[in-house]
């Protein structure tokens, strides 16, 4: 049984976002929904750098919509 954090959605479970319903909220998605679709645009003409500009873009959105936290995770090198 899911959450209220979480919806599923074809068999699969997805983070909901914490933000009410708003015109701030549809914005941001909206933003979120173009940024997918330019990364989808960026791939189809393999464009690396239009689609690092878009993945970040998705990034940014999911982290203002609090679907991701913004902290990045750093890999350390294994010591030999």
């Amino acid at each position: 049984m899911p959450s209220e954090k979480h919806i599923i959605v074809k068999g699969k479970k997805y983070k909901k976002s914490p933000l009410k319903d708003s015109p701030r909220k549809r914005k941001l998605v909206k933003g979120l929904m173009k940024a997918r679709r330019d990364v989808k645009t960026a791939l189809d003409k393999k464009n690396a750098k239009s689609e690092r500009n878009a993945r970040n873009r998705v990034q940014k959105y999911k982290v203002l919509l609090g679907e991701r936290s913004g902290k990045k995770k750093r890999q350390t090198a294994a010591k030999n």
